[in-house]
């Protein structure tokens, strides 16, 4: 028996566990049912301040900023008489410097406040020209070989006397006209002796 009311108390732990969860996920989607604004309008405030009026005369925002940059931009409508001018990009990029971006528009929110709408202008394409190519170096003039002499294509000399007469002896093993018959001693050296 004391087994069965044991399973049943972790049955329950479950399942109020689950029913605490689930009222947290609601109550943290459903939130707080005034807005924030709202909430802020309806709380008593007790102000002993009166409230101050100052007129600001509204002043003409000057067309000739278009296409400066930023910063003279800035200069010209603080000399205006503008209190603030914030420069926003177009595109929502965040203005680090003001030198680098061109004014495309001026917006007036307030007498005292304007916005300088700024682009940063597109990098300048520059069309590189590769250099000529060197011309080739002028070909060297040909040198003329001195002639030499050809040597005898196939000599056949019939004996010592021939190469000698020939101007050819002693023959050499290799050269034209060298053979076996001629070299009596087989040394290599033919019509020596």
């Amino acid at each position: 028996m004391l087994a069965w009311w044991r399973n049943r108390k972790r049955k329950w732990l479950w399942i109020v566990g689950a029913f605490l969860l689930g009222l947290f996920v609601v109550a943290g989607i459903a939130g707080n049912p005034r807005p924030p604004n709202q909430a802020a309008a309806t709380a008593p405030t007790t102000s002993t301040t009166a409230p101050t009026t100052t007129s600001v005369a509204p002043v003409a925002v000057p067309p000739d900023l278009v296409g400066k940059n930023a910063v003279e931009a800035q200069k010209a409508l603080t000399e205006a008489g503008f209190a603030t001018a914030v420069c926003e990009s177009v595109d929502g990029r965040q203005v680090m410097v003001p030198e680098n971006w061109t004014v495309v528009a001026i917006e007036q929110l307030t007498p005292g406040q304007a916005v300088i709408r700024v682009d940063k202008p597109a990098p300048a394409t520059r069309t590189v020209v590769p250099p000529a190519p060197a011309p080739p170096p002028a070909p060297e003039p040909p040198t003329t070989e001195p002639d030499l002499p050809e040597p005898p294509a196939d000599a056949y000399y019939a004996n010592c006397a021939a190469a000698r007469a020939a101007g050819a002896a002693p023959l050499h093993r290799g050269e034209p006209g060298y053979r076996p018959a001629l070299d009596g001693d087989r040394d290599g050296t033919a019509c020596d002796k």
